[in-house]
C-alpha cells in the first residue's frame, strides 16, 4: 500500500520535474531471485550520481505523510525503517546503466527509487517476480494512456515480440489486465480493473471522473502467473461550463472573502472574477453535469496559501450537489450559515483553523446524514452539540478546541461508522456517555481534553473498543474515590493502543499490571495526578517515545528496562517520589528531554555518562531537586544539541561541570542550591551564548568577572552565596544585562550594577549596602529591589537620586526595611521632570517648549514599608496608575487622601494615622466577612477593603480606633484589650458569658463589665433535678441563677415574684403552691397537727405489738431511702417528690424557707438540733399533766402510784421513738458542717466551703461568720450522735440487770421487743449502720468515688449482716429487713445509672418509673406485712377481722411454701427452726399463775374497812389485774396472747382457749374494773 501511493505521487513529480527528454528506467528479470536494471540517464548529467534504492513493497495504496517526498538526498523512510529492507542501496556512477540485483524472493513486489544529486525522485517502478525459469516474460512494453474525454480514457502498450514463440512453442493463454485508481483528491478512492485477450493491445476505460487523475497498471497473466506490471498516470478534461444553477452562488461565495487575490490571478473577463469556465477555478470541482461538487481552498490542500479572511456565505447552501468542502485555514470568520443544511450529498467539509464563531447551527447535525467527514477544530465555534444526530455515516468528527458548550449526548452512538472523534479543548461539562464495542466497531480515537467533563471514575467504556489506538482524557475529572479513580486493568487489553493522554484527571493507586501488554504504545503522558506505585509495568512498551508521568505520588525505584528503549526520546519523571539510584542507563538510549527534577534521586555521577558514546542528542538535561551528589561531567559530546542544564538542589561538588568544546546551543544553566564554592568558573566561556546562569544558595566567593565576558548573558542569579566586598567594575558596561539578583551576599557596595544602564531588574535585598547610593538618573530599571539594607538615608534624599531615567522608567521599587527616615515631601512625588521638545527661535532669543512629565510616570508598585517614615501620607500624583502601594510599619500620622482610591493594593497597616471622625473616606468600607486578625493582641476586625472589588487596602483598625472590633472567641474587653477567658465561661463577641451549669463570683463579673482583667474560675453547679442545672440556664441571658435560686452556686432558695422558695434535695421550688396556697401559712399548722397526732399515737398506741419490727424495718427503709436524695445523685422531679414524702420517716421539716425566709441554714441547724430538747420537754408537760389526771381520777394511792409508774413509762416510750426517728436526721445536721472543700484555682488565698451549703464558709475556716455553729454541731456530735446509742446501752444494760423474771419495763420495751432476746442490744447496730450511711453520703467531696462505692458496701454488708444474724424474732421481720436493705441498694443503683451521660434518653424515662415502681411496691408490701401482723391481734376479737386474717395467713404460707419448695435442704431445715421457735412461743406465751399469785394475795390485804361490803372488790379486782398485766408485760405486749390460732383438720384457723380468761369476752363490773379473772385487752 505505502509503495503504491509512493508512486503515485513520484509519478506525478515525475511529470512535473524530470525532464520530458529522460529515458526510461526499465527492469528486466535476470532468474528467479535477481533483476537488470536499465537506467538510460538523461542528457547533461555529466558525472552526477545517482542513487537506487529498492525493498520490497505492499502492492495497495496507503496514505504517505507529504515529507517524504521533500527533496532528500538520503534514502526516504519509506523505504528505511517503514517496510521491512531487503537490500542495501546501490550507488550509481555515469555513464554505467545497467545493474544486477540479486538475493530477491520470487512472488515479491519491489519498489525502486532512483534518486539523483538534483533531489529530484524518480517513478517508483515495480516488478513481480513469478518464479519462471525463462528469461523473458510477456510483460507489456512502451505503455502509453491518452485522455478521450472528460470521462474516458485510452490505454495502450505493446505486445512483448517474444510472445509469438512461446506462444508457438509453448501453447499458453495470455490475458492483459488493467488495473486503475483514482488518486486525486484522496488516493484510492476506489479501485477498478478490465481485461483483455492476450492479442489486444488497447483498453478504453469509461465512467470516469472529470478532471480526475489516475494511475494504472498493467501486467500479463500467462497460465495464472502474472507479469511484472508497467504505470502510468493520465489526468481527464475538465467537465462543460458550470451551470447557471450554481453560478451565483459560487460568485456569492467568493464576494464573502475578503482577500481576492487568488481569483483575480488567474483571470478577468467582462470585470468578474475568473474564467468564465468556472470550473476551472483553482480548487472548484465540477461533475459531468457542470454541477459544482467540490470546494478545496485549504493551505493543506495546494502550494498556494491565500488567508481568504471574510464570512462563508449562505449562499453556499444553493451548491446543493457539494460532495466535499475544505476552506482549512483560511482566516475565515463569522457565523456558520444555517443555509449549509441544504448540502444533504455533503461527504467532507473541512473549516479547521479558522475564526469561525457563534452556534453551530443545530439542524446540520440532522440534515448531514451522509457525511463522513467533519472536521471544524481550533475555531471560535459555540452552541452545543445537540441530541438529535442523524450524521449515520460519520467516520472523523473534529470539534475540538473550540467553545462548545453542554454535554456529549448519549447520542453519539448513532455514528456507529466513527472512526475518529475528538471534542477536546471546548467548555463542555457532564459525563462521557457510554458505549459498547456494537456501538463504535470502528473507533480508533476518541479525545475530549481540556473540558469540563467530570466522571465518577476511569471510563471503563474504552476497553470494549478494540480497535482503538489513541486516548485524549486530559482535564477529565474523576469525582469518585477509593479503587474507582484507579486505571482499569482491562485498558492492558487495548493490544492497538499507541497513545494515551490522561493528565490531571485524578487518577490514583498503581499502574495496572496488565499495561505490560500495551507493546504498541508510543506516547504515554498522565501529568498531574496522583499515581503510586512503581513504572515496572511499562517495561515492555519498547517502542515509547515519549513519557511524562510529572508530578505524580510514583515511587520506588527506576528499572533499567528504560534503557532498551531505542526511540524514547522525551522522558519526564519530575515532581514525583522515586527514590532509587540515578539512572546511569540512560546512556545507552538517545534522549532529547530527560527531567527528573524533584524526586529522592540519588547516587554519585562523577565519571556517569547520559548519552550513547559519541552520539549525545540531549537538549534538555533536568536533574535539579534530588539527591545527587559528586563531579558532574560528561557533557563534552553535547556541544552540539545541549540547551538546558539543571543541576538545582543537590549535592554536587566542584569542579563545575565539563563543558570543554564550543557549546553554541546551551542557553542556561542552574546550579543552585549545591555545594560549589570558590571562584566562579572559567569554563562557562565554552558557552558564548549562554543567556541565563543561576547559582543562588552555593558558596562561591569570587571571579564574577568571568561573567562579563559572557556578552549574551541577560540573567544572573546568584543570590545566597558569599561574595562580598565591591561588585566588578566590568559590569557597568554589560550590554545585555537585563536582570541580575544578588541578594543574600555581603556586598557593600553595588555601584556597577547600579550604574548600569542596560539592567532591568536588580535584586539586591539583605545585602550590606549602605547609603549613599550613587545618583540614578541615566538608568532604565523597571524592577529595583534594595529591600534590608542599612542604606540609612532621608527618604527626601534617596527620591533625589532616583529622578530621571530611572524615576520614569521604574515600575516597581522595593525600599523596605533600610532604615528610610523622615517625612515625604509632596515635592518627592509632584515633581515634574522637564522634557525638551523642541527649540524656536535665533541664537539670542530662544524659546523652548517644554513637556512636563511625572518623575514617577511608570510606577506600578511601590514598597516603603517597615522604616521610619513620618508626617502626613504622602500625596503621588501618579497614584492612578499604581497598582501596589505598602506604606506599612512606619510612623505615619493623619487621616487616609481620598486621592488613594486609585491605588489597586493599598497597604497602610501598623501606622498612626488615625481618623479624628472615626470615618473612613468614600473608597473604603467595613466588610465583616473579610476579617482581620490581629494574633497578638487577640482581638478581630471587619475588613477594611476598597469598594471596589478588583481593588484590595490593608487599613489597620487603629484608623477606627478598634470601633468595630471584637475580641476574639475565647477572649473578653475591648480592643486592643482581650482578655483570656476563664475556664467555665464562654467568650464570643468579646463578651463573657457563664457557660450554662456554672457560677462565677460576682465580684469578678463587676471586673469584667468594667473591661479589667481578672483570674476567676467558674465552678460547675450541682444539678438541681435529672437534666437541669440552676446556673445560667441556656435560654435565660438576663439573670446568672434560674428563678427561685440565689447565692454561691445558686444553691440558696430565695424570694422571687413575690413568692418564697423552699428545698427539695436541691431544687428550689415556690412556696406558692396551686397559684394561692401559701406553705408559710399552712405549714405551722400542719406541723402543729403532725406533733398532736403522733403525741396522741404514741400515747394511745400499746406498748408493744406484733408489727413493732415491721414497723422499725419500715421506718429505716424509709429514713436511708429518703436520704439518697443527699447523695449527690440529681433525682428526677418526680422521683424528688417521692423521697421528700418519705422523708417524713425522719420527723424532717420541710419548707424551711417557707417559714424562715433568710439564713435557712442555721435556723434549720439550730431547729433540728433542738427537737429532742423540744421532745423532751413537751414530754415533761405531757407527763405532769397526765399525773393530775391520775391523782384526779384515782383515789387509791397504790392504784395512783401504779398509774403513775406505768404513766412514766409511756413518756419514757415516747422520748425514746422520737428521738429514735430524729436520730438520722441529726445525723445529717451535724456532719454536713464538718463536709467542706476548697474550689480549684482561687485567687489569693484559698477559701473552704461547705459541700452541702456552697453559700456558707467552712464554720472552721477563719474567714467563716459562723464558727459558733461548729462548736454547737461539735457538742451535738457528742451529746446527740454519740450520747444517744451511749443512753440506749445504759437503759438496755439497767433493764436486763433487773430481775430476770420482769424481762423488759415499759420504757425499754421499744428498743428491744421486737429483737431476739440474745440480740436486745440490735437497736443500737441500726444507729450504727445509720450513722455510717450518713457519713458516706454527706463527708466525701464532690465526685468523689468514696460516696458510690461506701454507700453500697455499707448496706450490702449489713444486708448480709442482717441475712445471717436473722435478730428479729419474727421470721418476716427478718425477711422485710433484708429485702428493704436490698431494695435500697438497687434504688441507689439506678440512681448512679440515670447519672451517666452516655445513657439515652429513652432509657431514663423507664429507669425513673422503676424507681418509683419500686419505692412504692416496698411501702406497699410493707403496709401488707404489718396489717397481717396486727390482724392477728384482732383476729380473736372480731369475726371479720378473723376472716381477713385467715386469708392473709393462707396466701402468706402458700407464697412461703412455694420458695421454700424451690429449695428441699433450706426447706427441711426451715421446719425445724419453726418447730423450735413454736415451742419457745408456746412457752413464753403462758402464765405460770404461781409466780402471779403472791401480788394477787397482797392486794387482797388491802384494808376495805371504809367501803361498804364488796364496794371495793371492783377496785381491788383492777389492782390486781394491773399487777397481772405489770408480769405479763412482755409476753402481752409481744402479741403472745393465750388465743392462739392453729389449723382445724379443715385447714381454717381455730382458737385454741388454754385459759378462760383470755377468750376476748369482757366482765368488767359496773365500775369499770377489768376482769376478775385478769383478762387483759391491748
Amino acid at each position: 500500500m505505502k509503495g503504491s501511493l509512493l508512486l503515485c505521487l513520484s509519478v506525478a513529480l515525475w511529470a512535473v520535474l524530470v525532464p520530458t527528454s529522460a529515458q526510461e528506467i526499465t527492469l528486466k528479470e535476470a532468474g528467479p531471485v535477481s533483476l537488470t536494471l536499465t537506467l538510460n540517464f538523461p542528457t547533461g548529467t555529466g558525472s552526477a550520481a545517482f542513487n537506487v534504492y529498492y525493498n520490497s513493497m505492499d502492492p495497495g495504496c496507503t496514505q504517505v505523510i507529504s515529507n517524504y517526498m521533500s527533496g532528500k538526498t538520503t534514502p526516504p523512510s519509506l523505504f528505511d525503517g517503514v517496510l521491512p529492507l531487503s537490500g542495501a542501496w546501490i550507488p550509481a556512477t555515469v555513464p554505467t546503466s545497467t545493474y544486477t540485483i540479486t538475493g530477491l524472493q520470487p512472488g515479491t513486489a519491489y519498489g525502486m527509487a532512483l534518486v539523483g544529486v538534483n533531489s529530484v525522485y524518480s517513478p517508483v517502478y515495480q516488478s513481480s517476480l513469478e518464479g519462471f525459469t525463462t528469461t523473458d516474460l510477456p510483460a507489456p512494453i512502451a505503455v502509453l494512456a491518452d485522455a478521450l474525454s472528460a470521462t474516458s480514457a485510452e490505454v495502450s502498450w505493446q505486445i512483448p515480440t517474444n510472445i509469438s514463440r512461446l506462444y508457438h512453442t509453448n501453447p499458453i493463454n495470455i490475458t492483459y489486465h488493467v488495473d486503475y485508481y483514482e488518486i486525486d483528491p484522496t488516493p484510492c478512492f476506489s479501485r477498478f480493473s478490465t481485461s483483455v485477450p492476450g492479442t489486444s493491445s488497447s483498453v478504453i476505460l469509461s465512467a470516469l471522473v472529470p478532471s480526475g487523475a489516475y494511475k494504472f497498471e498493467v501486467y500479463s497473466e500467462t497460465n495464472g502467473v502474472t507479469s511484472e506490471k508497467v504505470q502510468g498516470i493520465v489526468t481527464l478534461p475538465t467537465s462543460p461550463n458550470i451551470t447557471a444553477v450554481d453560478r451565483e452562488p459560487l460568485l456569492e461565495v467568493a464576494a464573502g472573502f475578503d482577500n481576492d487575490i487568488l481569483l483575480k490571478g488567474l483571470g478577468t473577463r467582462d470585470g468578474r472574477w475568473g474564467w468564465d469556465d468556472l470550473c476551472k477555478w483553482y480548487g472548484v470541482t465540477c461533475n459531468s453535469f457542470g454541477r459544482v461538487v467540490g470546494l478545496n481552498l485549504s493551505t493543506v490542500a495546494g502550494p498556494y496559501v491565500f488567508n481568504l479572511g471574510g464570512t462563508l456565505s449562505p449562499a453556499i447552501g444553493q451548491l446543493t450537489e457539494l460532495v466535499r468542502v475544505s476552506f482549512q485555514g483560511q482566516q475565515i470568520g463569522g457565523e456558520l450559515p444555517a443555509e449549509l443544511a441544504n448540502l444533504t450529498k455533503l461527504e467532507e467539509i473541512e473549516l479547521k483553523n479558522n475564526k469561525f464563531s457563534g452556534q453551530i447551527p443545530p439542524i446540520l447535525f440532522q440534515s448531514w446524514s451522509n457525511l463522513l467527514i467533519m472536521e471544524f477544530g481550533q475555531n471560535s465555534l459555540g452552541g452545543y452539540i445537540p441530541p438529535d444526530i442523524r450524521m449515520y455515516k460519520m467516520q472523523r468528527f473534529y470539534l475540538y478546541n473550540n467553545e462548545i458548550e453542554g454535554t456529549i449526548p448519549s447520542t453519539i452512538t448513532r455514528m456507529r461508522s466513527i472512526e475518529r472523534l475528538n471534542v477536546g479543548a471546548n467548555r463542555l461539562s457532564g459525563g462521557i456517555p457510554y458505549f459498547t464495542q456494537a456501538d463504535f466497531p470502528n473507533m480508533t480515537f476518541f479525545g475530549c481534553s481540556d473540558n469540563g467533563i467530570t466522571a465518577p471514575g476511569f471510563p471503563t467504556q474504552f476497553c470494549d473498543i478494540p480497535k482503538l489506538d489513541k486516548l485524549q482524557l486530559s482535564g477529565v475529572v474523576l469525582t469518585g474515590s477509593g479503587p474507582e479513580l484507579n486505571f482499569p486493568s482491562c485498558l492492558g487489553h487495548l493490544s492497538n493502543l499507541q497513545s494515551i493522554n490522561a493528565d490531571e484527571m485524578g487518577v490514583t493507586g498503581d499502574i495496572p499490571a496488565t499495561f505490560m501488554s500495551l507493546y504498541n504504545m508510543e506516547v504515554l503522558s498522565l501529568f498531574q495526578n496522583t499515581l503510586t506505585g512503581g513504572v515496572e509495568n511499562l517495561c515492555n512498551m519498547s517502542k515509547l517515545e515519549a513519557l511524562d508521568l510529572s508530578r505524580n505520588s510514583i515511587s520506588g525505584s527506576l528499572p533499567s528496562c528504560f534503557g532498551d528503549m531505542q526511540n524514547l526520546v522525551y522522558f519526564k519523571l519530575n515532581e514525583n517520589k522515586f527514590e532509587d539510584e540515578f539512572p546511569y542507563w540512560i546512556k545507552n538510549i538517545k534522549l532529547q528531554m530527560f527531567n527528573i527534577f524533584d524526586n529522592f534521586f540519588y547516587g554519585d555521577l562523577t565519571n556517569a555518562v547520559f548519552y550513547p558514546p559519541g552520539n549525545c542528542s540531549l537538549t534538555h538535561f533536568i536533574v535539579g531537586g534530588n539527591q545527587l551528589s559528586g563531579v558532574v561531567g560528561g557533557f563534552d559530546e553535547c556541544s552540539g544539541s545541549l540547551l538546558f542544564l539543571i543541576l538545582a538542589e543537590n549535592k554536587f561538588r566542584n569542579p563545575f561541570p565539563s563543558l570543554n568544546g564550543s557549546f553554541a546551543g546551551l542557553q542556561k544553566i542552574d546550579i543552585s542550591g549545591n555545594e560549589f564554592s570558590g571562584a566562579i568558573p572559567s569554563v562557562l566561556l565554552n558557552a558564548p551564548n549562554l543567556v541565563d546562569f543561576q547559582t543562588a544558595r552555593n558558596g562561591y566567593h569570587s571571579n564574577l568577572e568571568v561573567l562579563c565576558q559572557l556578552s549574551f548573558l541577560d540573567t544572573i542569579d546568584i543570590s545566597n552565596n558569599s561574595f562580598s566586598g565591591t561588585f566588578p567594575p566590568c559590569f557597568q558596561t554589560s550590554e545585555k544585562l537585563e536582570s541580575v539578583n544578588v541578594a543574600d551576599n555581603l556586598f557593600s557596595n553595588i555601584d556597577a550594577l547600579i550604574l548600569n544602564e542596560n539592567i532591568q531588574i536588580l535584586t539586591a535585598s539583605s545585602c550590606n549596602v549602605t547609603g549613599p547610593l550613587p545618583y540614578m538618573s541615566k538608568n532604565s530599571f523597571t524592577s529595583l529591589i534594595l529591600s534590608e539594607n542599612p542604606i540609612n538615608m532621608e527618604i527626601s534624599d534617596m527620591f533625589d537620586r532616583l529622578k530621571g531615567d530611572t524615576a520614569s522608567s521604574l515600575v516597581s521599587l522595593e525600599l523596605s526595611m533600610c532604615g528610610l527616615y523622615g517625612g515625604i515631601s509632596p515635592v518627592d512625588f509632584s515633581f515634574l521632570r522637564e522634557s525638551v521638545l523642541s527649540e524656536q527661535g535665533n541664537a539670542l532669543n530662544t524659546r523652548r517648549v517644554i513637556d512636563r512629565v511625572p518623575v514617577f510616570e511608570k510606577l506600578r508598585s511601590m514598597d516603603l514599608s517597615s522604616n521610619k517614615l513620618n508626617g502626613f501620607l504622602p500625596t503621588i500624583n501618579t497614584l492612578e496608575q499604581i497598582d501596589s502601594l505598602d506604606l506599612s510599619n512606619n510612623e505615619f500620622v493623619g487621616e487616609i487622601p481620598e486621592a488613594y482610591s486609585a491605588v489597586r493594593l493599598l497597604k497602610l497597616d501598623n501606622t498612626y494615622i488615625q481618623s479624628s471622625r472615626k470615618q473612613l473616606p468614600s473608597f473604603l468600607t467595613l466588610r465583616p466577612s473579610d476579617v482581620q486578625k490581629n494574633d497578638t493582641f487577640f482581638f478581630t476586625c471587619p475588613g477594611i477593603v476598597n469598594v471596589i472589588e478588583s481593588r484590595s487596602s490593608s487599613v489597620d483598625a487603629f484608623y477606627l480606633d478598634y470601633t468595630h472590633c471584637t475580641c476574639n472567641d475565647g477572649r473578653y474587653g475591648l480592643p486592643p484589650n482581650c482578655y483570656a477567658c476563664p475556664v467555665g465561661t464562654e467568650c464570643t463577641g468579646g463578651n463573657l458569658r457563664v457557660q450554662p451549669g456554672y457560677w462565677a463570683p460576682p465580684e469578678a463579673l463587676h471586673n469584667v463589665s468594667l473591661n479589667l482583667p481578672t483570674n476567676f474560675t467558674a465552678l460547675i453547679c450541682y444539678d438541681d433535678k435529672l437534666g437541669s442545672n440552676p446556673c445560667n440556664p441556656p435560654t435565660d441571658d438576663e439573670q446568672e441563677c434560674k428563678l427561685g435560686y440565689g447565692g454561691r452556686l445558686c444553691s440558696l432558695c430565695v424570694n422571687a415574684s413575690n413568692s418564697q422558695y423552699f428545698r427539695v434535695g436541691r431544687e428550689c421550688r415556690s412556696c406558692v403552691q396551686l397559684g394561692f396556697l401559701s406553705l408559710g401559712d399552712v405549714l405551722p399548722a400542719i406541723y402543729a397537727l403532725l406533733v398532736v397526732g403522733l403525741a396522741a399515737y404514741l400515747i394511745l398506741k400499746p406498748v408493744s405489738t406484733s408489727a413493732s419490727g415491721l414497723v422499725k424495718s419500715f421506718t429505716t427503709f424509709l429514713q436511708i431511702v429518703s436520704y439518697l436524695k443527699t447523695s449527690g445523685i440529681t433525682w428526677p422531679s418526680d422521683v424528688n417528690n417521692l423521697l421528700e414524702v418519705e422523708e417524713t420517716a425522719s420527723l424532717s421539716i420541710s419548707a424551711f424557707e417557707c417559714l424562715l425566709g433568710t439564713d435557712v441554714y442555721t435556723k434549720r441547724v439550730l431547729i433540728t438540733l433542738a427537737l429532742p430538747i423540744a421532745t423532751l420537754l413537751i414530754t415533761f408537760i405531757m407527763y405532769w399533766f397526765g399525773v393530775v389526771i391520775i391523782v384526779l381520777k384515782y383515789k387509791v394511792l397504790e392504784v395512783r402510784r401504779k398509774k403513775r409508774k406505768y404513766w412514766k413509762g409511756k413518756c419514757y416510750f415516747m422520748v425514746l421513738y422520737i428521738t429514735s426517728l430524729l436520730y438520722i436526721s441529726m445525723c445529717r445536721t451535724v456532719l454536713m458542717s464538718f463536709s467542706c472543700h476548697t474550689p480549684p484555682d482561687q485567687e489569693g488565698e484559698p477559701i473552704t466551703y461547705m459541700t452541702w451549703e456552697p453559700s456558707l464558709v467552712c464554720p472552721f475556716y477563719a474567714s467563716s461568720s459562723i464558727h459558733w455553729i461548729f462548736a454547737v454541731t461539735l457538742s451535738a456530735l457528742f451529746v446527740y450522735i454519740l450520747g444517744l446509742p451511749i443512753i440506749y446501752i445504759i437503759l438496755l444494760r439497767r433493764s436486763r440487770q433487773k430481775s430476770e423474771s420482769i424481762v423488759r419495763t415499759v420504757s425499754t420495751n421499744f428498743l428491744c421487743a421486737a429483737y431476739k432476746d440474745e440480740y436486745y442490744w440490735w437497736d443500737i447496730v441500726v444507729k450504727v449502720k445509720k450513722f455510717i450511711f450518713v457519713a458516706l453520703m454527706v463527708l466525701p467531696p464532690p465526685g468523689s468515688a468514696v460516696m458510690p462505692i461506701g454507700v453500697f458496701g455499707v448496706v450490702l454488708f449489713f444486708a448480709l449482716l442482717e441475712s445471717v444474724v436473722r435478730p428479729f424474732k419474727a421470721e418476716l421481720d427478718n425477711k422485710m429487713e433484708v429485702a428493704a436493705m436490698y431494695l435500697t441498694l438497687i434504688i441507689y443503683f439506678l440512681g448512679m445509672l440515670l447519672m451517666v451521660d452516655t445513657i439515652e434518653q429513652s432509657y431514663s424515662q423507664p429507669v425513673n418509673f422503676f424507681i418509683i415502681l419500686l419505692n412504692v411496691l416496698s411501702i406497699v408490701i410493707f403496709v401488707v406485712a404489718i396489717l397481717y401482723s396486727r390482724m392477728k391481734s384482732f383476729a380473736r376479737k372480731s369475726r371479720v377481722a378473723r376472716v381477713i386474717y385467715e386469708k392473709m395467713h393462707l396466701v402468706y404460707t402458700k407464697t412461703v411454701s412455694f420458695f421454700e419448695h424451690l429449695n428441699p435442704t433450706r426447706n427441711a431445715k426451715k421446719q425445724e427452726s419453726i418447730e423450735d421457735s413454736s415451742e419457745r412461743e408456746k412457752k413464753a406465751g403462758t402464765f405460770d399463775r404461781e409466780e402471779l399469785e403472791p401480788a394477787v394475795v397482797e392486794l387482797s390485804e388491802v384494808k376495805v374497812a371504809r367501803t361498804p361490803t364488796g364496794g371495793n372488790r371492783g377496785k381491788v379486782t383492777r389492782l390486781s389485774h394491773l399487777v397481772l398485766a405489770e408480769k405479763a408485760d412482755a409476753s402481752i405486749f409481744d402479741g403472745k396472747e393465750e388465743g392462739v390460732p392453729v389449723p382445724n383438720s379443715r385447714g381454717s384457723l381455730l382458737y385454741e382457749k388454754k385459759d378462760a380468761s383470755f377468750n376476748g369476752k369482757s366482765t368488767n363490773s359496773s365500775d369499770g374494773s377489768p376482769p376478775a379473772s385478769g383478762g387483759v385487752t391491748n
